[in-house]
Parts: structure tokens; C-alpha cells; sequence
């Protein structure tokens, strides 16, 4: 939905997990109704669309039916059984005249008469959202097929049974925060009311509105609030690169001359979703002695395969036990890298950082595969979350005046920062001109060889420092091209000896450190190397 803001404002988002699962039950049944409304919205939908292609002339082929069902203003009416105003009473007879004789229209008014009318015109508001995507998508398909690994498809029912995610908008109207502690919602054009412990962190807010959203069996509610949007103030450019990662989650090197760079650890990460996939084997084990019936398929490759299409009731709590497991496990890295994206951020606003530079090939690179690793190294990389840090980042840089930017980072990881310029290996790729080892002038370590996993050897200055830092500060140099290599050369140490992160309270016992010296007449961009590393092993 769109909120209109003042020009000084902005909208964010915070979310609250519903625990009393009478609202839980109460809710889910709503929202699965909207769903279930929806669903027949999209039959009718594709029903209409297949009589329009069944004249082969595209000028008989009439779109008015069609272009009506997706109209919020008319299915709100139509679907709600009200007249309408004076403008739309003519479309909303016309409809209902239509498909006097559909069961399905039937049934989907009686589900509209219980439902409230706001959130109707919602969700088909997102409905011909989706549709208009898709046509969209089938134009570029047919004029570009290449591009595309099949047809798009329109938007079809989908059993209610399976569905794990889905959410609801709320209008102002339909949601009070006015009682102290307690959050009222209007569903089945009735209010229900339920305990908000968060309620002194609410009313400090303007809460513009909210989605109430349902997550494998889970409740929770996003609130939508005003925040003012921060004057840009003119400051001095000072750039930071960061490199993302799956054994350091991110490098940072700031390019100045007194900080020490830094790097976040992702051994949490990594551990964590170990024991997941542990947990998730054991379930899948358990879950395959449970099941009473099979469904053959067969697929593209014309081989046949067999799934498991029903249950008993021990492998019923089983499939329960293993959405739960990916539950938690979606709350776990939504919280950590929230946390990690705005801990570095204000990292930076210490170290006064106008803007950072990071890598616009990684989640490129987990959508499409091109991306070569040990199989074990792929699955922590594809499954650990790196897309949602980098994008936390993007949409929280303004709130701390930083700008965010992405680049392509084509050989940043492979050219010395010290000794090369990653820009002149970046054209020799556009030019199709072949970059050879002396254009890199260095080389990786691996795990196994004589150099070691993440480490890098310069060959001209026979220097050994930490190939990630590398990486990050070769970002800076993409995406502010400067030559002057310098202070890479005469500050070794910032690619050597980096502040090691590794875990989130590390990182807040850290910046409250930062905090206290600045408090005590310290600017934190003026100290030094050895003040930093005191800082740190006081931890």
C-alpha cells in the first residue's frame, strides 16, 4: 500500500511477534479466508482470460469483464453486496448480472460479505498487480525468449493447506493503539483485542499502518511509521569498502590513514546453519517413516519421481516440527543482520564515513549459479543470507547520512590493491583483452597450500597480507577510481591487522569503547592504530 508522507518524512518498518494463540488461531483463520477469497478470484480470473483467447482474432478479443474483476473500487462493491456510487453502480450491475449463474462468484460473496471491505479492494489491488506484472513479463518474453527460462505464468489458486506465508493489509480504521498495552484489530467486521507489550515503543511512533502477516503458523504484526528524513549535511568524502563473505561476513577498510580496519566474523552463521541442516536431516529421516501415500510425477527429463502427498498423525506434528525449525531459523538471521548492518553503519558515523562501497555480484551470482566452490562452501553460501545484510545496509545508510553504493567487483578479489589498479583489469574485461598474472600481480591463498585461506602475497613488494581487506579496499577504488596508491603502500597495517568481530556483542562492547574515548575528548577518526588495538583487547 502507499502511504502518502511529507517530503520530509520517510516510512519504516518495525515487527511484533503475536504469542496468545487464541489471536493466532483467530487471525490465521482470517487471513487464510482472504487467501481462500483470493483464490477464487484468480479462477474466475483465468477463466475469463481463457473464453478472450479462445477468439483467435485479437480484435474480437474484449477485455471489459476482465479489466472489471481486477478493479479494487468495483469488487470491493460487488464483493461486499453494495450498490456503489453513482459513477460505478452501472459496472457493479454488469458484473453481478455476468455471473449471476456462477457458483464460484456465489461463493466468493458470501466469503467478501464476511470479510471487510477495505482489505477486499487490497488484496485486489494485489492481485492486479500480479496480473499486470505477468503480462508484462510475457511481453518482454516474446520479444526477447532468450532471456527467460520459460513462459511466465499467470497467477494461479494455490491450496490453502500449503500455504505457509501470506499477509493482510490494515487500514487506519481497522487497528487501535489508543488503550494502553493493548492492540485492537477489526477482522470478520468484528474488533479483537489483544496484550502489546511494546506499547510505550509504539506510541512514540506515528504509525501511518500495519500488515498483519502469517509465517509458517506463525503471527506477526509490521507497523508502518514516519520517521523525519535527516538534512543532508555537506562533509568531507571519506570512503569505505566492504567485502562480503561466507568465513568473514563482511571486511571493511576505510581509506584514510589512521583507522584500523575491521572484519565480522560469520563463525555464528556458520555454526548456526550447520545445526540447522543437522536438525533438518533428522526430521526429513523421521518425517520419510510417516508417510501413507505417494504421488508419482514426471518431469521434464520424462524420468519418474515419487512425493509424499499424505501423512499419519505422527508425521503431521513432524512436517509442523520442520516449519517451525525454518521459522526460527528466518528469525534468527532477519535479527542478526539487522543488528550487524546497523552496528556497522554506526561504525562508520563514528569514523565520520560519507560513503561505502560493496559488491553488486553476490546475490547476482546465489540467483543465477555462477559462482564456483566446494560444494560444502556453496551450501553456507547459498543459505546464509548475505542479499538481506547488503540490501539492510542500502535502505539504512541515509538514516546515518552515509551513502551506500554498489559495484561491480570484476577482479577486486584477485588484483593487489597495493601495486595494481583494479579499473585497468576492469577494462581490459570490457575490451575482451585477456588479464594475465602480472595485471593481478598477486595471488590468493586456499586452504591446504603453502600461503593459507584468506591470505594474499603481493609479488613485487613479496608482502603477505589478508585477501579479504584486499577485496574491500580494491571497492573503493571501483567505485571512486583514484591511482594514487600510497597510503596502501605506506599503511601495510590496514590490510594486515584488522579488528576482529565475532559476534554481535563483541561489536556492541566495541562501539560503546569507541563511545566512551570519544566522550572523554578523543575524535575517533584521529586515533590510532595503537589506541584501537588497546581498545579492543580490553574486551
Amino acid at each position: 500500500m502507499t502511504t502518502k508522507t511529507d517530503k520530509k518524512k520517510s516510512l519504516k518498518t518495525f515487527t511484533v511477534h503475536e504469542t496468545d494463540m487464541k489471536v493466532v488461531r483467530h487471525l490465521k483463520k482470517a487471513i487464510l479466508s482472504y487467501k481462500h477469497l483470493e483464490n477464487m478470484l484468480n479462477i474466475l480470473l483465468k477463466t475469463e482470460l481463457d473464453k478472450i483467447y479462445e477468439k483467435e482474432i485479437i480484435e474480437d478479443r474484449d477485455y471489459s469483464m476482465f479489466n472489471l474483476l481486477l478493479n479494487p473500487t468495483i469488487m470491493k462493491a460487488v464483493l461486499s453486496n453494495t450498490n456503489g456510487a453513482e459513477k460505478t453502480k452501472d459496472n457493479i450491475a454488469l458484473v453481478n448480472d455476468y455471473f449471476k449463474d456462477n457458483e464460484l462468484f456465489k461463493n466468493a460473496k458470501e466469503m467478501g460479505y464476511i470479510l471487510n471491505d477495505k482489505n477486499i479492494s487490497m488484496i485486489v489491488r494485489r492481485l492486479s498487480k500480479d496480473w499486470n506484472n505477468i503480462f508484462d513479463k510475457r511481453t518482454e518474453f516474446f520479444a526477447n525468449p532468450s532471456a527467460f527460462t520459460g513462459v511466465p505464468q499467470f497467477p494461479s489458486a494455490k491450496k490453502i493447506a500449503k500455504i505457509h506465508q501470506y499477509s493482510i493489509p490494515m487500514e487506519q480504521d481497522k487497528f487501535s493503539l489508543k488503550r494502553k498495552n493493548v492492540l485492537g484489530l477489526t477482522v470478520f467486521k468484528r474488533m479483537i483485542y489483544t496484550r502489546f507489550r511494546t506499547n510505550d515503543y509504539v506510541s512514540s511512533k506515528t504509525i501511518k499502518s500495519m500488515t498483519v502477516s502469517l509465517s509458517n503458523g506463525n503471527i506477526y504484526y509490521n507497523f508502518n511509521y514516519e520517521v523525519p528524513k535527516q538534512d543532508k549535511v555537506k562533509k568531507v568524502q571519506k570512503v569505505a569498502g566492504g567485502d562480503v563473505g561466507v568465513i568473514n561476513t563482511l571486511s571493511l577498510f576505510i581509506d584514510d590513514d589512521k583507522t584500523q580496519s575491521l572484519i565480522v566474523s560469520g563463525s555464528p552463521f556458520i555454526k548456526y546453519n550447520s545445526y540447522f541442516n543437522k536438525q533438518l536431516a533428522k526430521l526429513n529421516i523421521e518425517l520419510s517413516k510417516n508417510v501413507i501415500e505417494y504421488k508419482t510425477i514426471v518431469k521434464k527429463d520424462k524420468t519418474t519421481v515419487e512425493i509424499p502427498v499424505a501423512y499419519n498423525s505422527i508425521g503431521r506434528s513432524l512436517k509442523k516440527q520442520r516449519s517451525q525449525l525454518h521459522e526460527n531459523r528466518n528469525r534468527y538471521f532477519d535479527s542478526e543482520m539487522n543488528k550487524i548492518s546497523k552496528k556497522v553503519l554506526t561504525y562508520l558515523q563514528l569514523n565520520k564515513v560519507s560513503d561505502l562501497v560493496i559488491s553488486t555480484n553476490l546475490c547476482k551470482a546465489k540467483e543465477d549459479g555462477s559462482i564456483e566452490m566446494r560444494k560444502k562452501t556453496k551450501q553456507k553460501f547459498y543459505q546464509i543470507p548475505f542479499g538481506k545484510m547488503l540490501n539492510l545496509l542500502k535502505t539504512k545508510g541515509s538514516e546515518f547520512g552515509i551513502c551506500v553504493v554498489d559495484k561491480d567487483e570484476a577482479y577486486t578479489s584477485k588484483t593487489s590493491c597495493l601495486t595494481r589498479n583494479v579499473n585497468d583489469n576492469q577494462a581490459r574485461k570490457a575490451l575482451n583483452i585477456t588479464v594475465t598474472p602480472n595485471d593481478l600481480n598477486g595471488n590468493r591463498g586456499a586452504k591446504g597450500n603453502k600461503l593459507g585461506r584468506g591470505m594474499y602475497k603481493d609479488k613485487e613488494l613479496n608482502k603477505v597480507f589478508n585477501s579479504d581487506l584486499n577485496g574491500a579496499a580494491n571497492h573503493i577504488k571501483v567505485g571512486f577510481p583514484k591511482t594514487d596508491l600510497s597510503v596502501y603502500k605506506t599503511n601495510l597495517w590496514k590490510v594486515c591487522n584488522p579488528i576482529k568481530i565475532k559476534s554481535t556483542n563483541d561489536f556492541d562492547l566495541f562501539l560503546n569503547q569507541i563511545v566512551k574515548v570519544n566522550s572523554r575528548g578523543y575524535l575517533t577518526d584521529c586515533r590510532t592504530f595503537e589506541q584501537d588495538d588497546q581498545i579492543f583487547s580490553s574486551l
